[in-house]
């Protein structure tokens, strides 16, 4: 069962900063970044934070996971937010086609969305697999039961009855 989510603290934001300064030291030192041509935001983006555990080793009750996302979809900035535009939908499908669903490398190729918009943005819209037809009077009694059965957990619903719709096709149905 996952944990509950804690709200992140202002000091635990600070921490988290000057954990990934200190792990991007190295990266300062670098010849592009002493020639003024690596800001430090973009050492981080380009993935000079190796070692998201022994960041989250110092900030107690998150994981690496945690710090990792906090990072890249808070404090670090750069990424965009609502609607996707038709070029990042192109190199979104390009990345997936090249790099599959490993969707920290395809973030990497995006560069303006999260791993986690990424993942949410194939899987939910661009996805050839999906099936957008229109929903038969048999596919809503079943689901019809299966809400009856399972309630509202949508992803259990979607993986044993539902394979090709996406989670919001069946939540909104």
């Amino acid at each position: 069962m996952p944990r509950a989510p804690q709200k992140w603290t202002p000091e635990e934001d600070k921490l988290l900063c000057r954990e990934v300064h200190n792990q991007c030291e190295l990266g300062r030192n670098s010849v592009s970044h002493i020639l003024g041509l690596t800001p430090f935001r973009a050492l981080v983006s380009e993935g000079r934070v190796r070692d998201w555990r022994s960041i989250a080793d110092k900030i107690p009750g998150r994981t690496n996971k945690d710090c990792r996302k906090r990072w890249h979809n808070v404090l670090s900035g750069g990424l965009n937010k609502g609607y996707w535009t038709e070029e990042e939908d192109k190199l979104l499908t390009h990345a997936v086609q090249i790099h599959g669903e490993t969707w920290t490398v395809v973030a990497d190729v995006v560069k303006t969305r999260s791993a986690d918009q990424c993942a949410k943005r194939w899987k939910q819209c661009l996805d050839p697999q999906l099936d957008r037809s229109e929903w038969t009077e048999l596919e809503n009694r079943r689901l019809m039961e299966a809400c009856a059965a399972k309630g509202r957990r949508w992803k259990e619903i979607q993986m044993e009855h539902f394979p090709t719709r996406s989670r919001n096709s069946i939540k909104n149905q």
